[in-house]
């Protein structure tokens, strides 16, 4: 009975679709970052804004950026061609170390004072506006996931989507940040910045490699598996999905907590040196004040004689020279700063010696002489002289203080960018991850379902044929066993000697067709679990004598010697099913009988194993027959299955006697086995588990005691006898001596 498995409505593309689909996508990439490259180009060459060479920063993209660009959307586009050749992975290979080596020697040029870019030397004009340090490092990385592209990693293949998410990354925040106001200059310079135009660049080249990567994925899977790409469905790997989703995330909150650590670094840094600006900008002012104080506590002095002034103007002196002291040191890192301090140090102290000679003067020539040093139009000049120095010292510190503030609020805005959008990005990744694995959990849990279906339909068909054929037994058999007792009583009337032997011709045959049909019958029965193991008290030993006399007539016919050896050990009297025992030990003498052209059949039983007053008896027979061979083995014990497909037009038979047996031996507790050489012989084994009856003990022990007391009058072990054994028969000799 064929069993079909419903299918499913939802389409599902094959893989070779899939593959197609993926190209597609990195082809249009492709064009879209070379049109941008040509376009780039053209309008550097033409002088088109925006991409002149004059603009302000330089040109929104750069001439070799542009360049690489044309390139890296050539070697997307290549492994994107139908039957594709060989030179395509070579070339690519070449684009990949061309863009490589040019970042390299750009970002080198960037962070060393030695300029090994090869822009100057391609494009004329171009060495003022070369790319940045980012922009060489982010090109560097286009060329080793091209090359990577270009071959195999194995098992590693589905993280290589990885650093594809990680260099989107950087220029996502970028492009947000520009959009946000944050990246106030759009052109390239060597201060590292990336242009919004590059960067859009590089997420067109970070999303064209991602496709072809995945293209690559499924081709490689229809090349692998030629049948998918005709009725192959594609199920993208929940590994890989997983791998992408996570690693995406991953790297993605990495990215971003490196963008903020250093963005909050930033912010700390512009705070300290706000804080350094008001510091000066206090001393500027207190020494301003000190200046003022001074220079009126000298003209109180003078007017009017008064120690109590020239006390405040030397009180004056100690605070002008240390903070001008101190901030020469605070603006060590201003020029600016450092300049009006050279101006501004001499002009006070002579001022202030001018002041103290004032005072002398006042004490020595009275207050007309003195008048005449601090009201002259040159003390007047010092004074507005250093006034201006400290207000244009003031007015620098004031300036610096708005730059710095606006610094830590663009600091701030790109802190806050990038958390939010690394953040936003991070959970869209997880999210997405985690929608395609519930898609891909309910795709395969309504596959499981329909497989399900389709395997209970299987098994009750089974079932039913199975039930069908153990409850024709009784139908079967009794019309065979009436053809049988027909022809017995037949053969013993009257006839003539070819009467006799049709009847007995026919009587052969029907025995073997109720041979063919017990077997089948008893198979489907255990297929069916129709078949039911009966415990019962038996002597084991007197069941396999049964047997041997049975089949002893059939070896006596072919020539062959049949032998039986009962270890010691094996007890008598146990419990379990006879019935099934000799079914197996009839149809392993039997083969072993069909498959022997001379020598004899030994069966050995041996005790395995006791436990908890159940033995494990072990059952083999030896043969010397044709063997099997070593390949071979493992059909032996499926149904309808034989060694060789000659054997059955040699020898007959089903093939179910084997099968048969290993089915009623794990019934009965134990398992099969064979070991065999060609032309040597075989021994087919099994095992089952019986139960000890409490008499067997005493049987085996009286047993023992006749068998010592009859041994030449004396009670000895025949063990210790010497016996002479003659016998033409190895295998008999080997029996008798065991």
């Amino acid at each position: 009975m064929e069993c079909v498995l419903p299918s499913s409505n939802e389409y599902m593309p094959t893989d070779q679709e899939c593959s197609k689909r993926w190209f597609r996508f990195a082809t249009a990439c492709a064009c879209a970052l070379a049109l941008m490259g040509v376009i780039a180009l053209v309008g550097w060459n033409a002088n088109i804004w925006p991409f002149r060479r004059d603009a302000v920063g330089g040109p929104s993209i750069p001439p070799t950026s542009a360049a690489l660009f044309i390139l890296i959307g050539v070697a997307m586009h290549l492994p994107a061609r139908r039957n594709r050749p060989k030179w395509c992975l070579w070339a690519v290979r070449v684009i990949a170390g061309a863009v490589f080596i040019t970042g390299v020697l750009r970002f080198a040029s960037c962070v060393t004072p030695w300029d090994v870019s090869i822009d100057r030397f391609i494009f004329h004009g171009a060495q003022k506006h070369q790319m940045g340090a980012d922009s060489a490092a982010q090109f560097a990385l286009v060329g080793v996931l091209l090359g990577l592209l270009t071959v195999r990693l194995g098992r590693w293949d589905a993280l290589l989507c990885v650093p594809f998410f990680g260099m989107a990354v950087a220029p996502a925040l970028v492009v947000i940040g520009h959009l946000n106001g944050v990246g106030e200059r759009s052109g390239a310079s060597l201060s590292g910045e990336m242009s919004l135009f590059v960067a859009l660049g590089f997420l067109i080249a970070a999303a064209g490699l991602l496709c072809a990567d995945w293209g690559q994925y499924w081709s490689r899977r229809v090349k692998d598996d030629p049948d998918r790409a005709v009725d192959g469905r594609s199920s993208d790997p929940t590994e890989r999905k997983v791998t992408v989703g996570f690693a995406a995330a991953l790297v993605t909150l990495t990215l971003v907590s490196i963008g903020a650590y250093r963005s909050l670094r930033q912010f700390l840094d512009d705070s300290k040196a706000n804080d350094h600006a008001r510091d000066n900008l206090t001393i500027v002012t207190s020494v301003a004040s000190a200046m003022t104080d001074a220079e009126a506590s000298a003209r109180g002095m003078v007017l009017s004689g008064d120690e109590e002034f020239a006390e405040r103007f030397t009180g004056a002196v100690r605070i002008i020279g240390p903070q001008i002291t101190q901030l020469r040191t605070l603006t060590q890192d201003s020029r600016c700063q450092q300049e009006h301090l050279a101006i501004l140090s001499p002009m006070v102290v002579r001022r202030l010696q001018a002041l103290r000679e004032a005072m002398a003067l006042r004490r020595s020539s009275g207050v007309e002489q003195a008048s005449l040093v601090t009201s002259s139009a040159a003390a007047r000049e010092a004074t507005d002289a250093i006034q201006k120095e400290l207000k244009e010292m003031g007015s620098e510190e004031h300036r610096l203080l708005a730059t710095r503030i606006a610094t830590v609020a663009v600091s701030a805005r790109i802190t806050i960018v990038i958390l939010t959008v690394g953040g936003g990005l991070g959970i869209m990744f997880v999210g997405l991850a985690g929608w395609m694995i519930l898609r891909d959990i309910s795709t395969r849990r309504a596959s499981e379902e329909r497989l399900a279906e389709a395997t209970r339909v299987a098994e009750s068909a089974s079932r039913a044929k199975s039930e069908f054929l153990a409850h024709m037994s009784h139908e079967i058999r009794t019309p065979l066993n009436g053809v049988l007792g027909m022809t017995d009583l037949m053969l013993g009337t009257m006839l003539d000697d070819r009467q006799r032997r049709y009847c007995e011709l026919a009587k052969s045959s029907a025995q073997s067709l109720t041979s063919v049909i017990n077997d089948i019958l008893d198979f489907s029965k255990v297929e069916a679990g129709k078949l039911e193991i009966v415990r019962d008290e038996f002597n084991l030993h007197n069941t396999v004598g049964d047997v041997m006399d049975v089949l002893a007539q059939g070896a006596a016919r072919k020539g062959l010697e049949l032998a039986c050896h009962i270890a010691s050990g094996v007890p008598a009297l146990v419990s379990g099913d006879s019935d099934r025992l000799r079914q197996m030990l009839t149809n392993l003498i039997n083969n072993a009988i069909k498959f022997t052209p001379r020598g004899g059949v030994i069966v050995r039983l041996s005790l395995d194993k006791v436990e908890n007053d159940v033995a494990t008896v072990r059952f083999s027979v030896t043969d010397t027959g044709i063997g099997i061979p070593s390949d071979r083995i493992e059909l032996l014990f499926k149904a309808f299955s034989q060694a060789d497909a000659s054997t059955t037009r040699v020898y007959g038979g089903t093939g179910l006697g084997l099968a048969i047996t290993k089915q009623l031996a794990e019934l009965l507790g134990g398992t099969v086995g064979v070991e065999s050489q060609p032309d040597k012989g075989s021994t087919f084994w099994f095992t089952a588990a019986f139960e000890i009856q409490e008499e067997a003990i005493h049987t085996e022990s009286r047993r023992r005691e006749e068998i010592w007391s009859s041994a030449c009058g004396a009670r000895k072990d025949p063990r210790s006898l010497r016996v002479l054994v003659v016998d033409h028969q190895p295998l008999q000799r080997d029996v008798l001596v065991e």
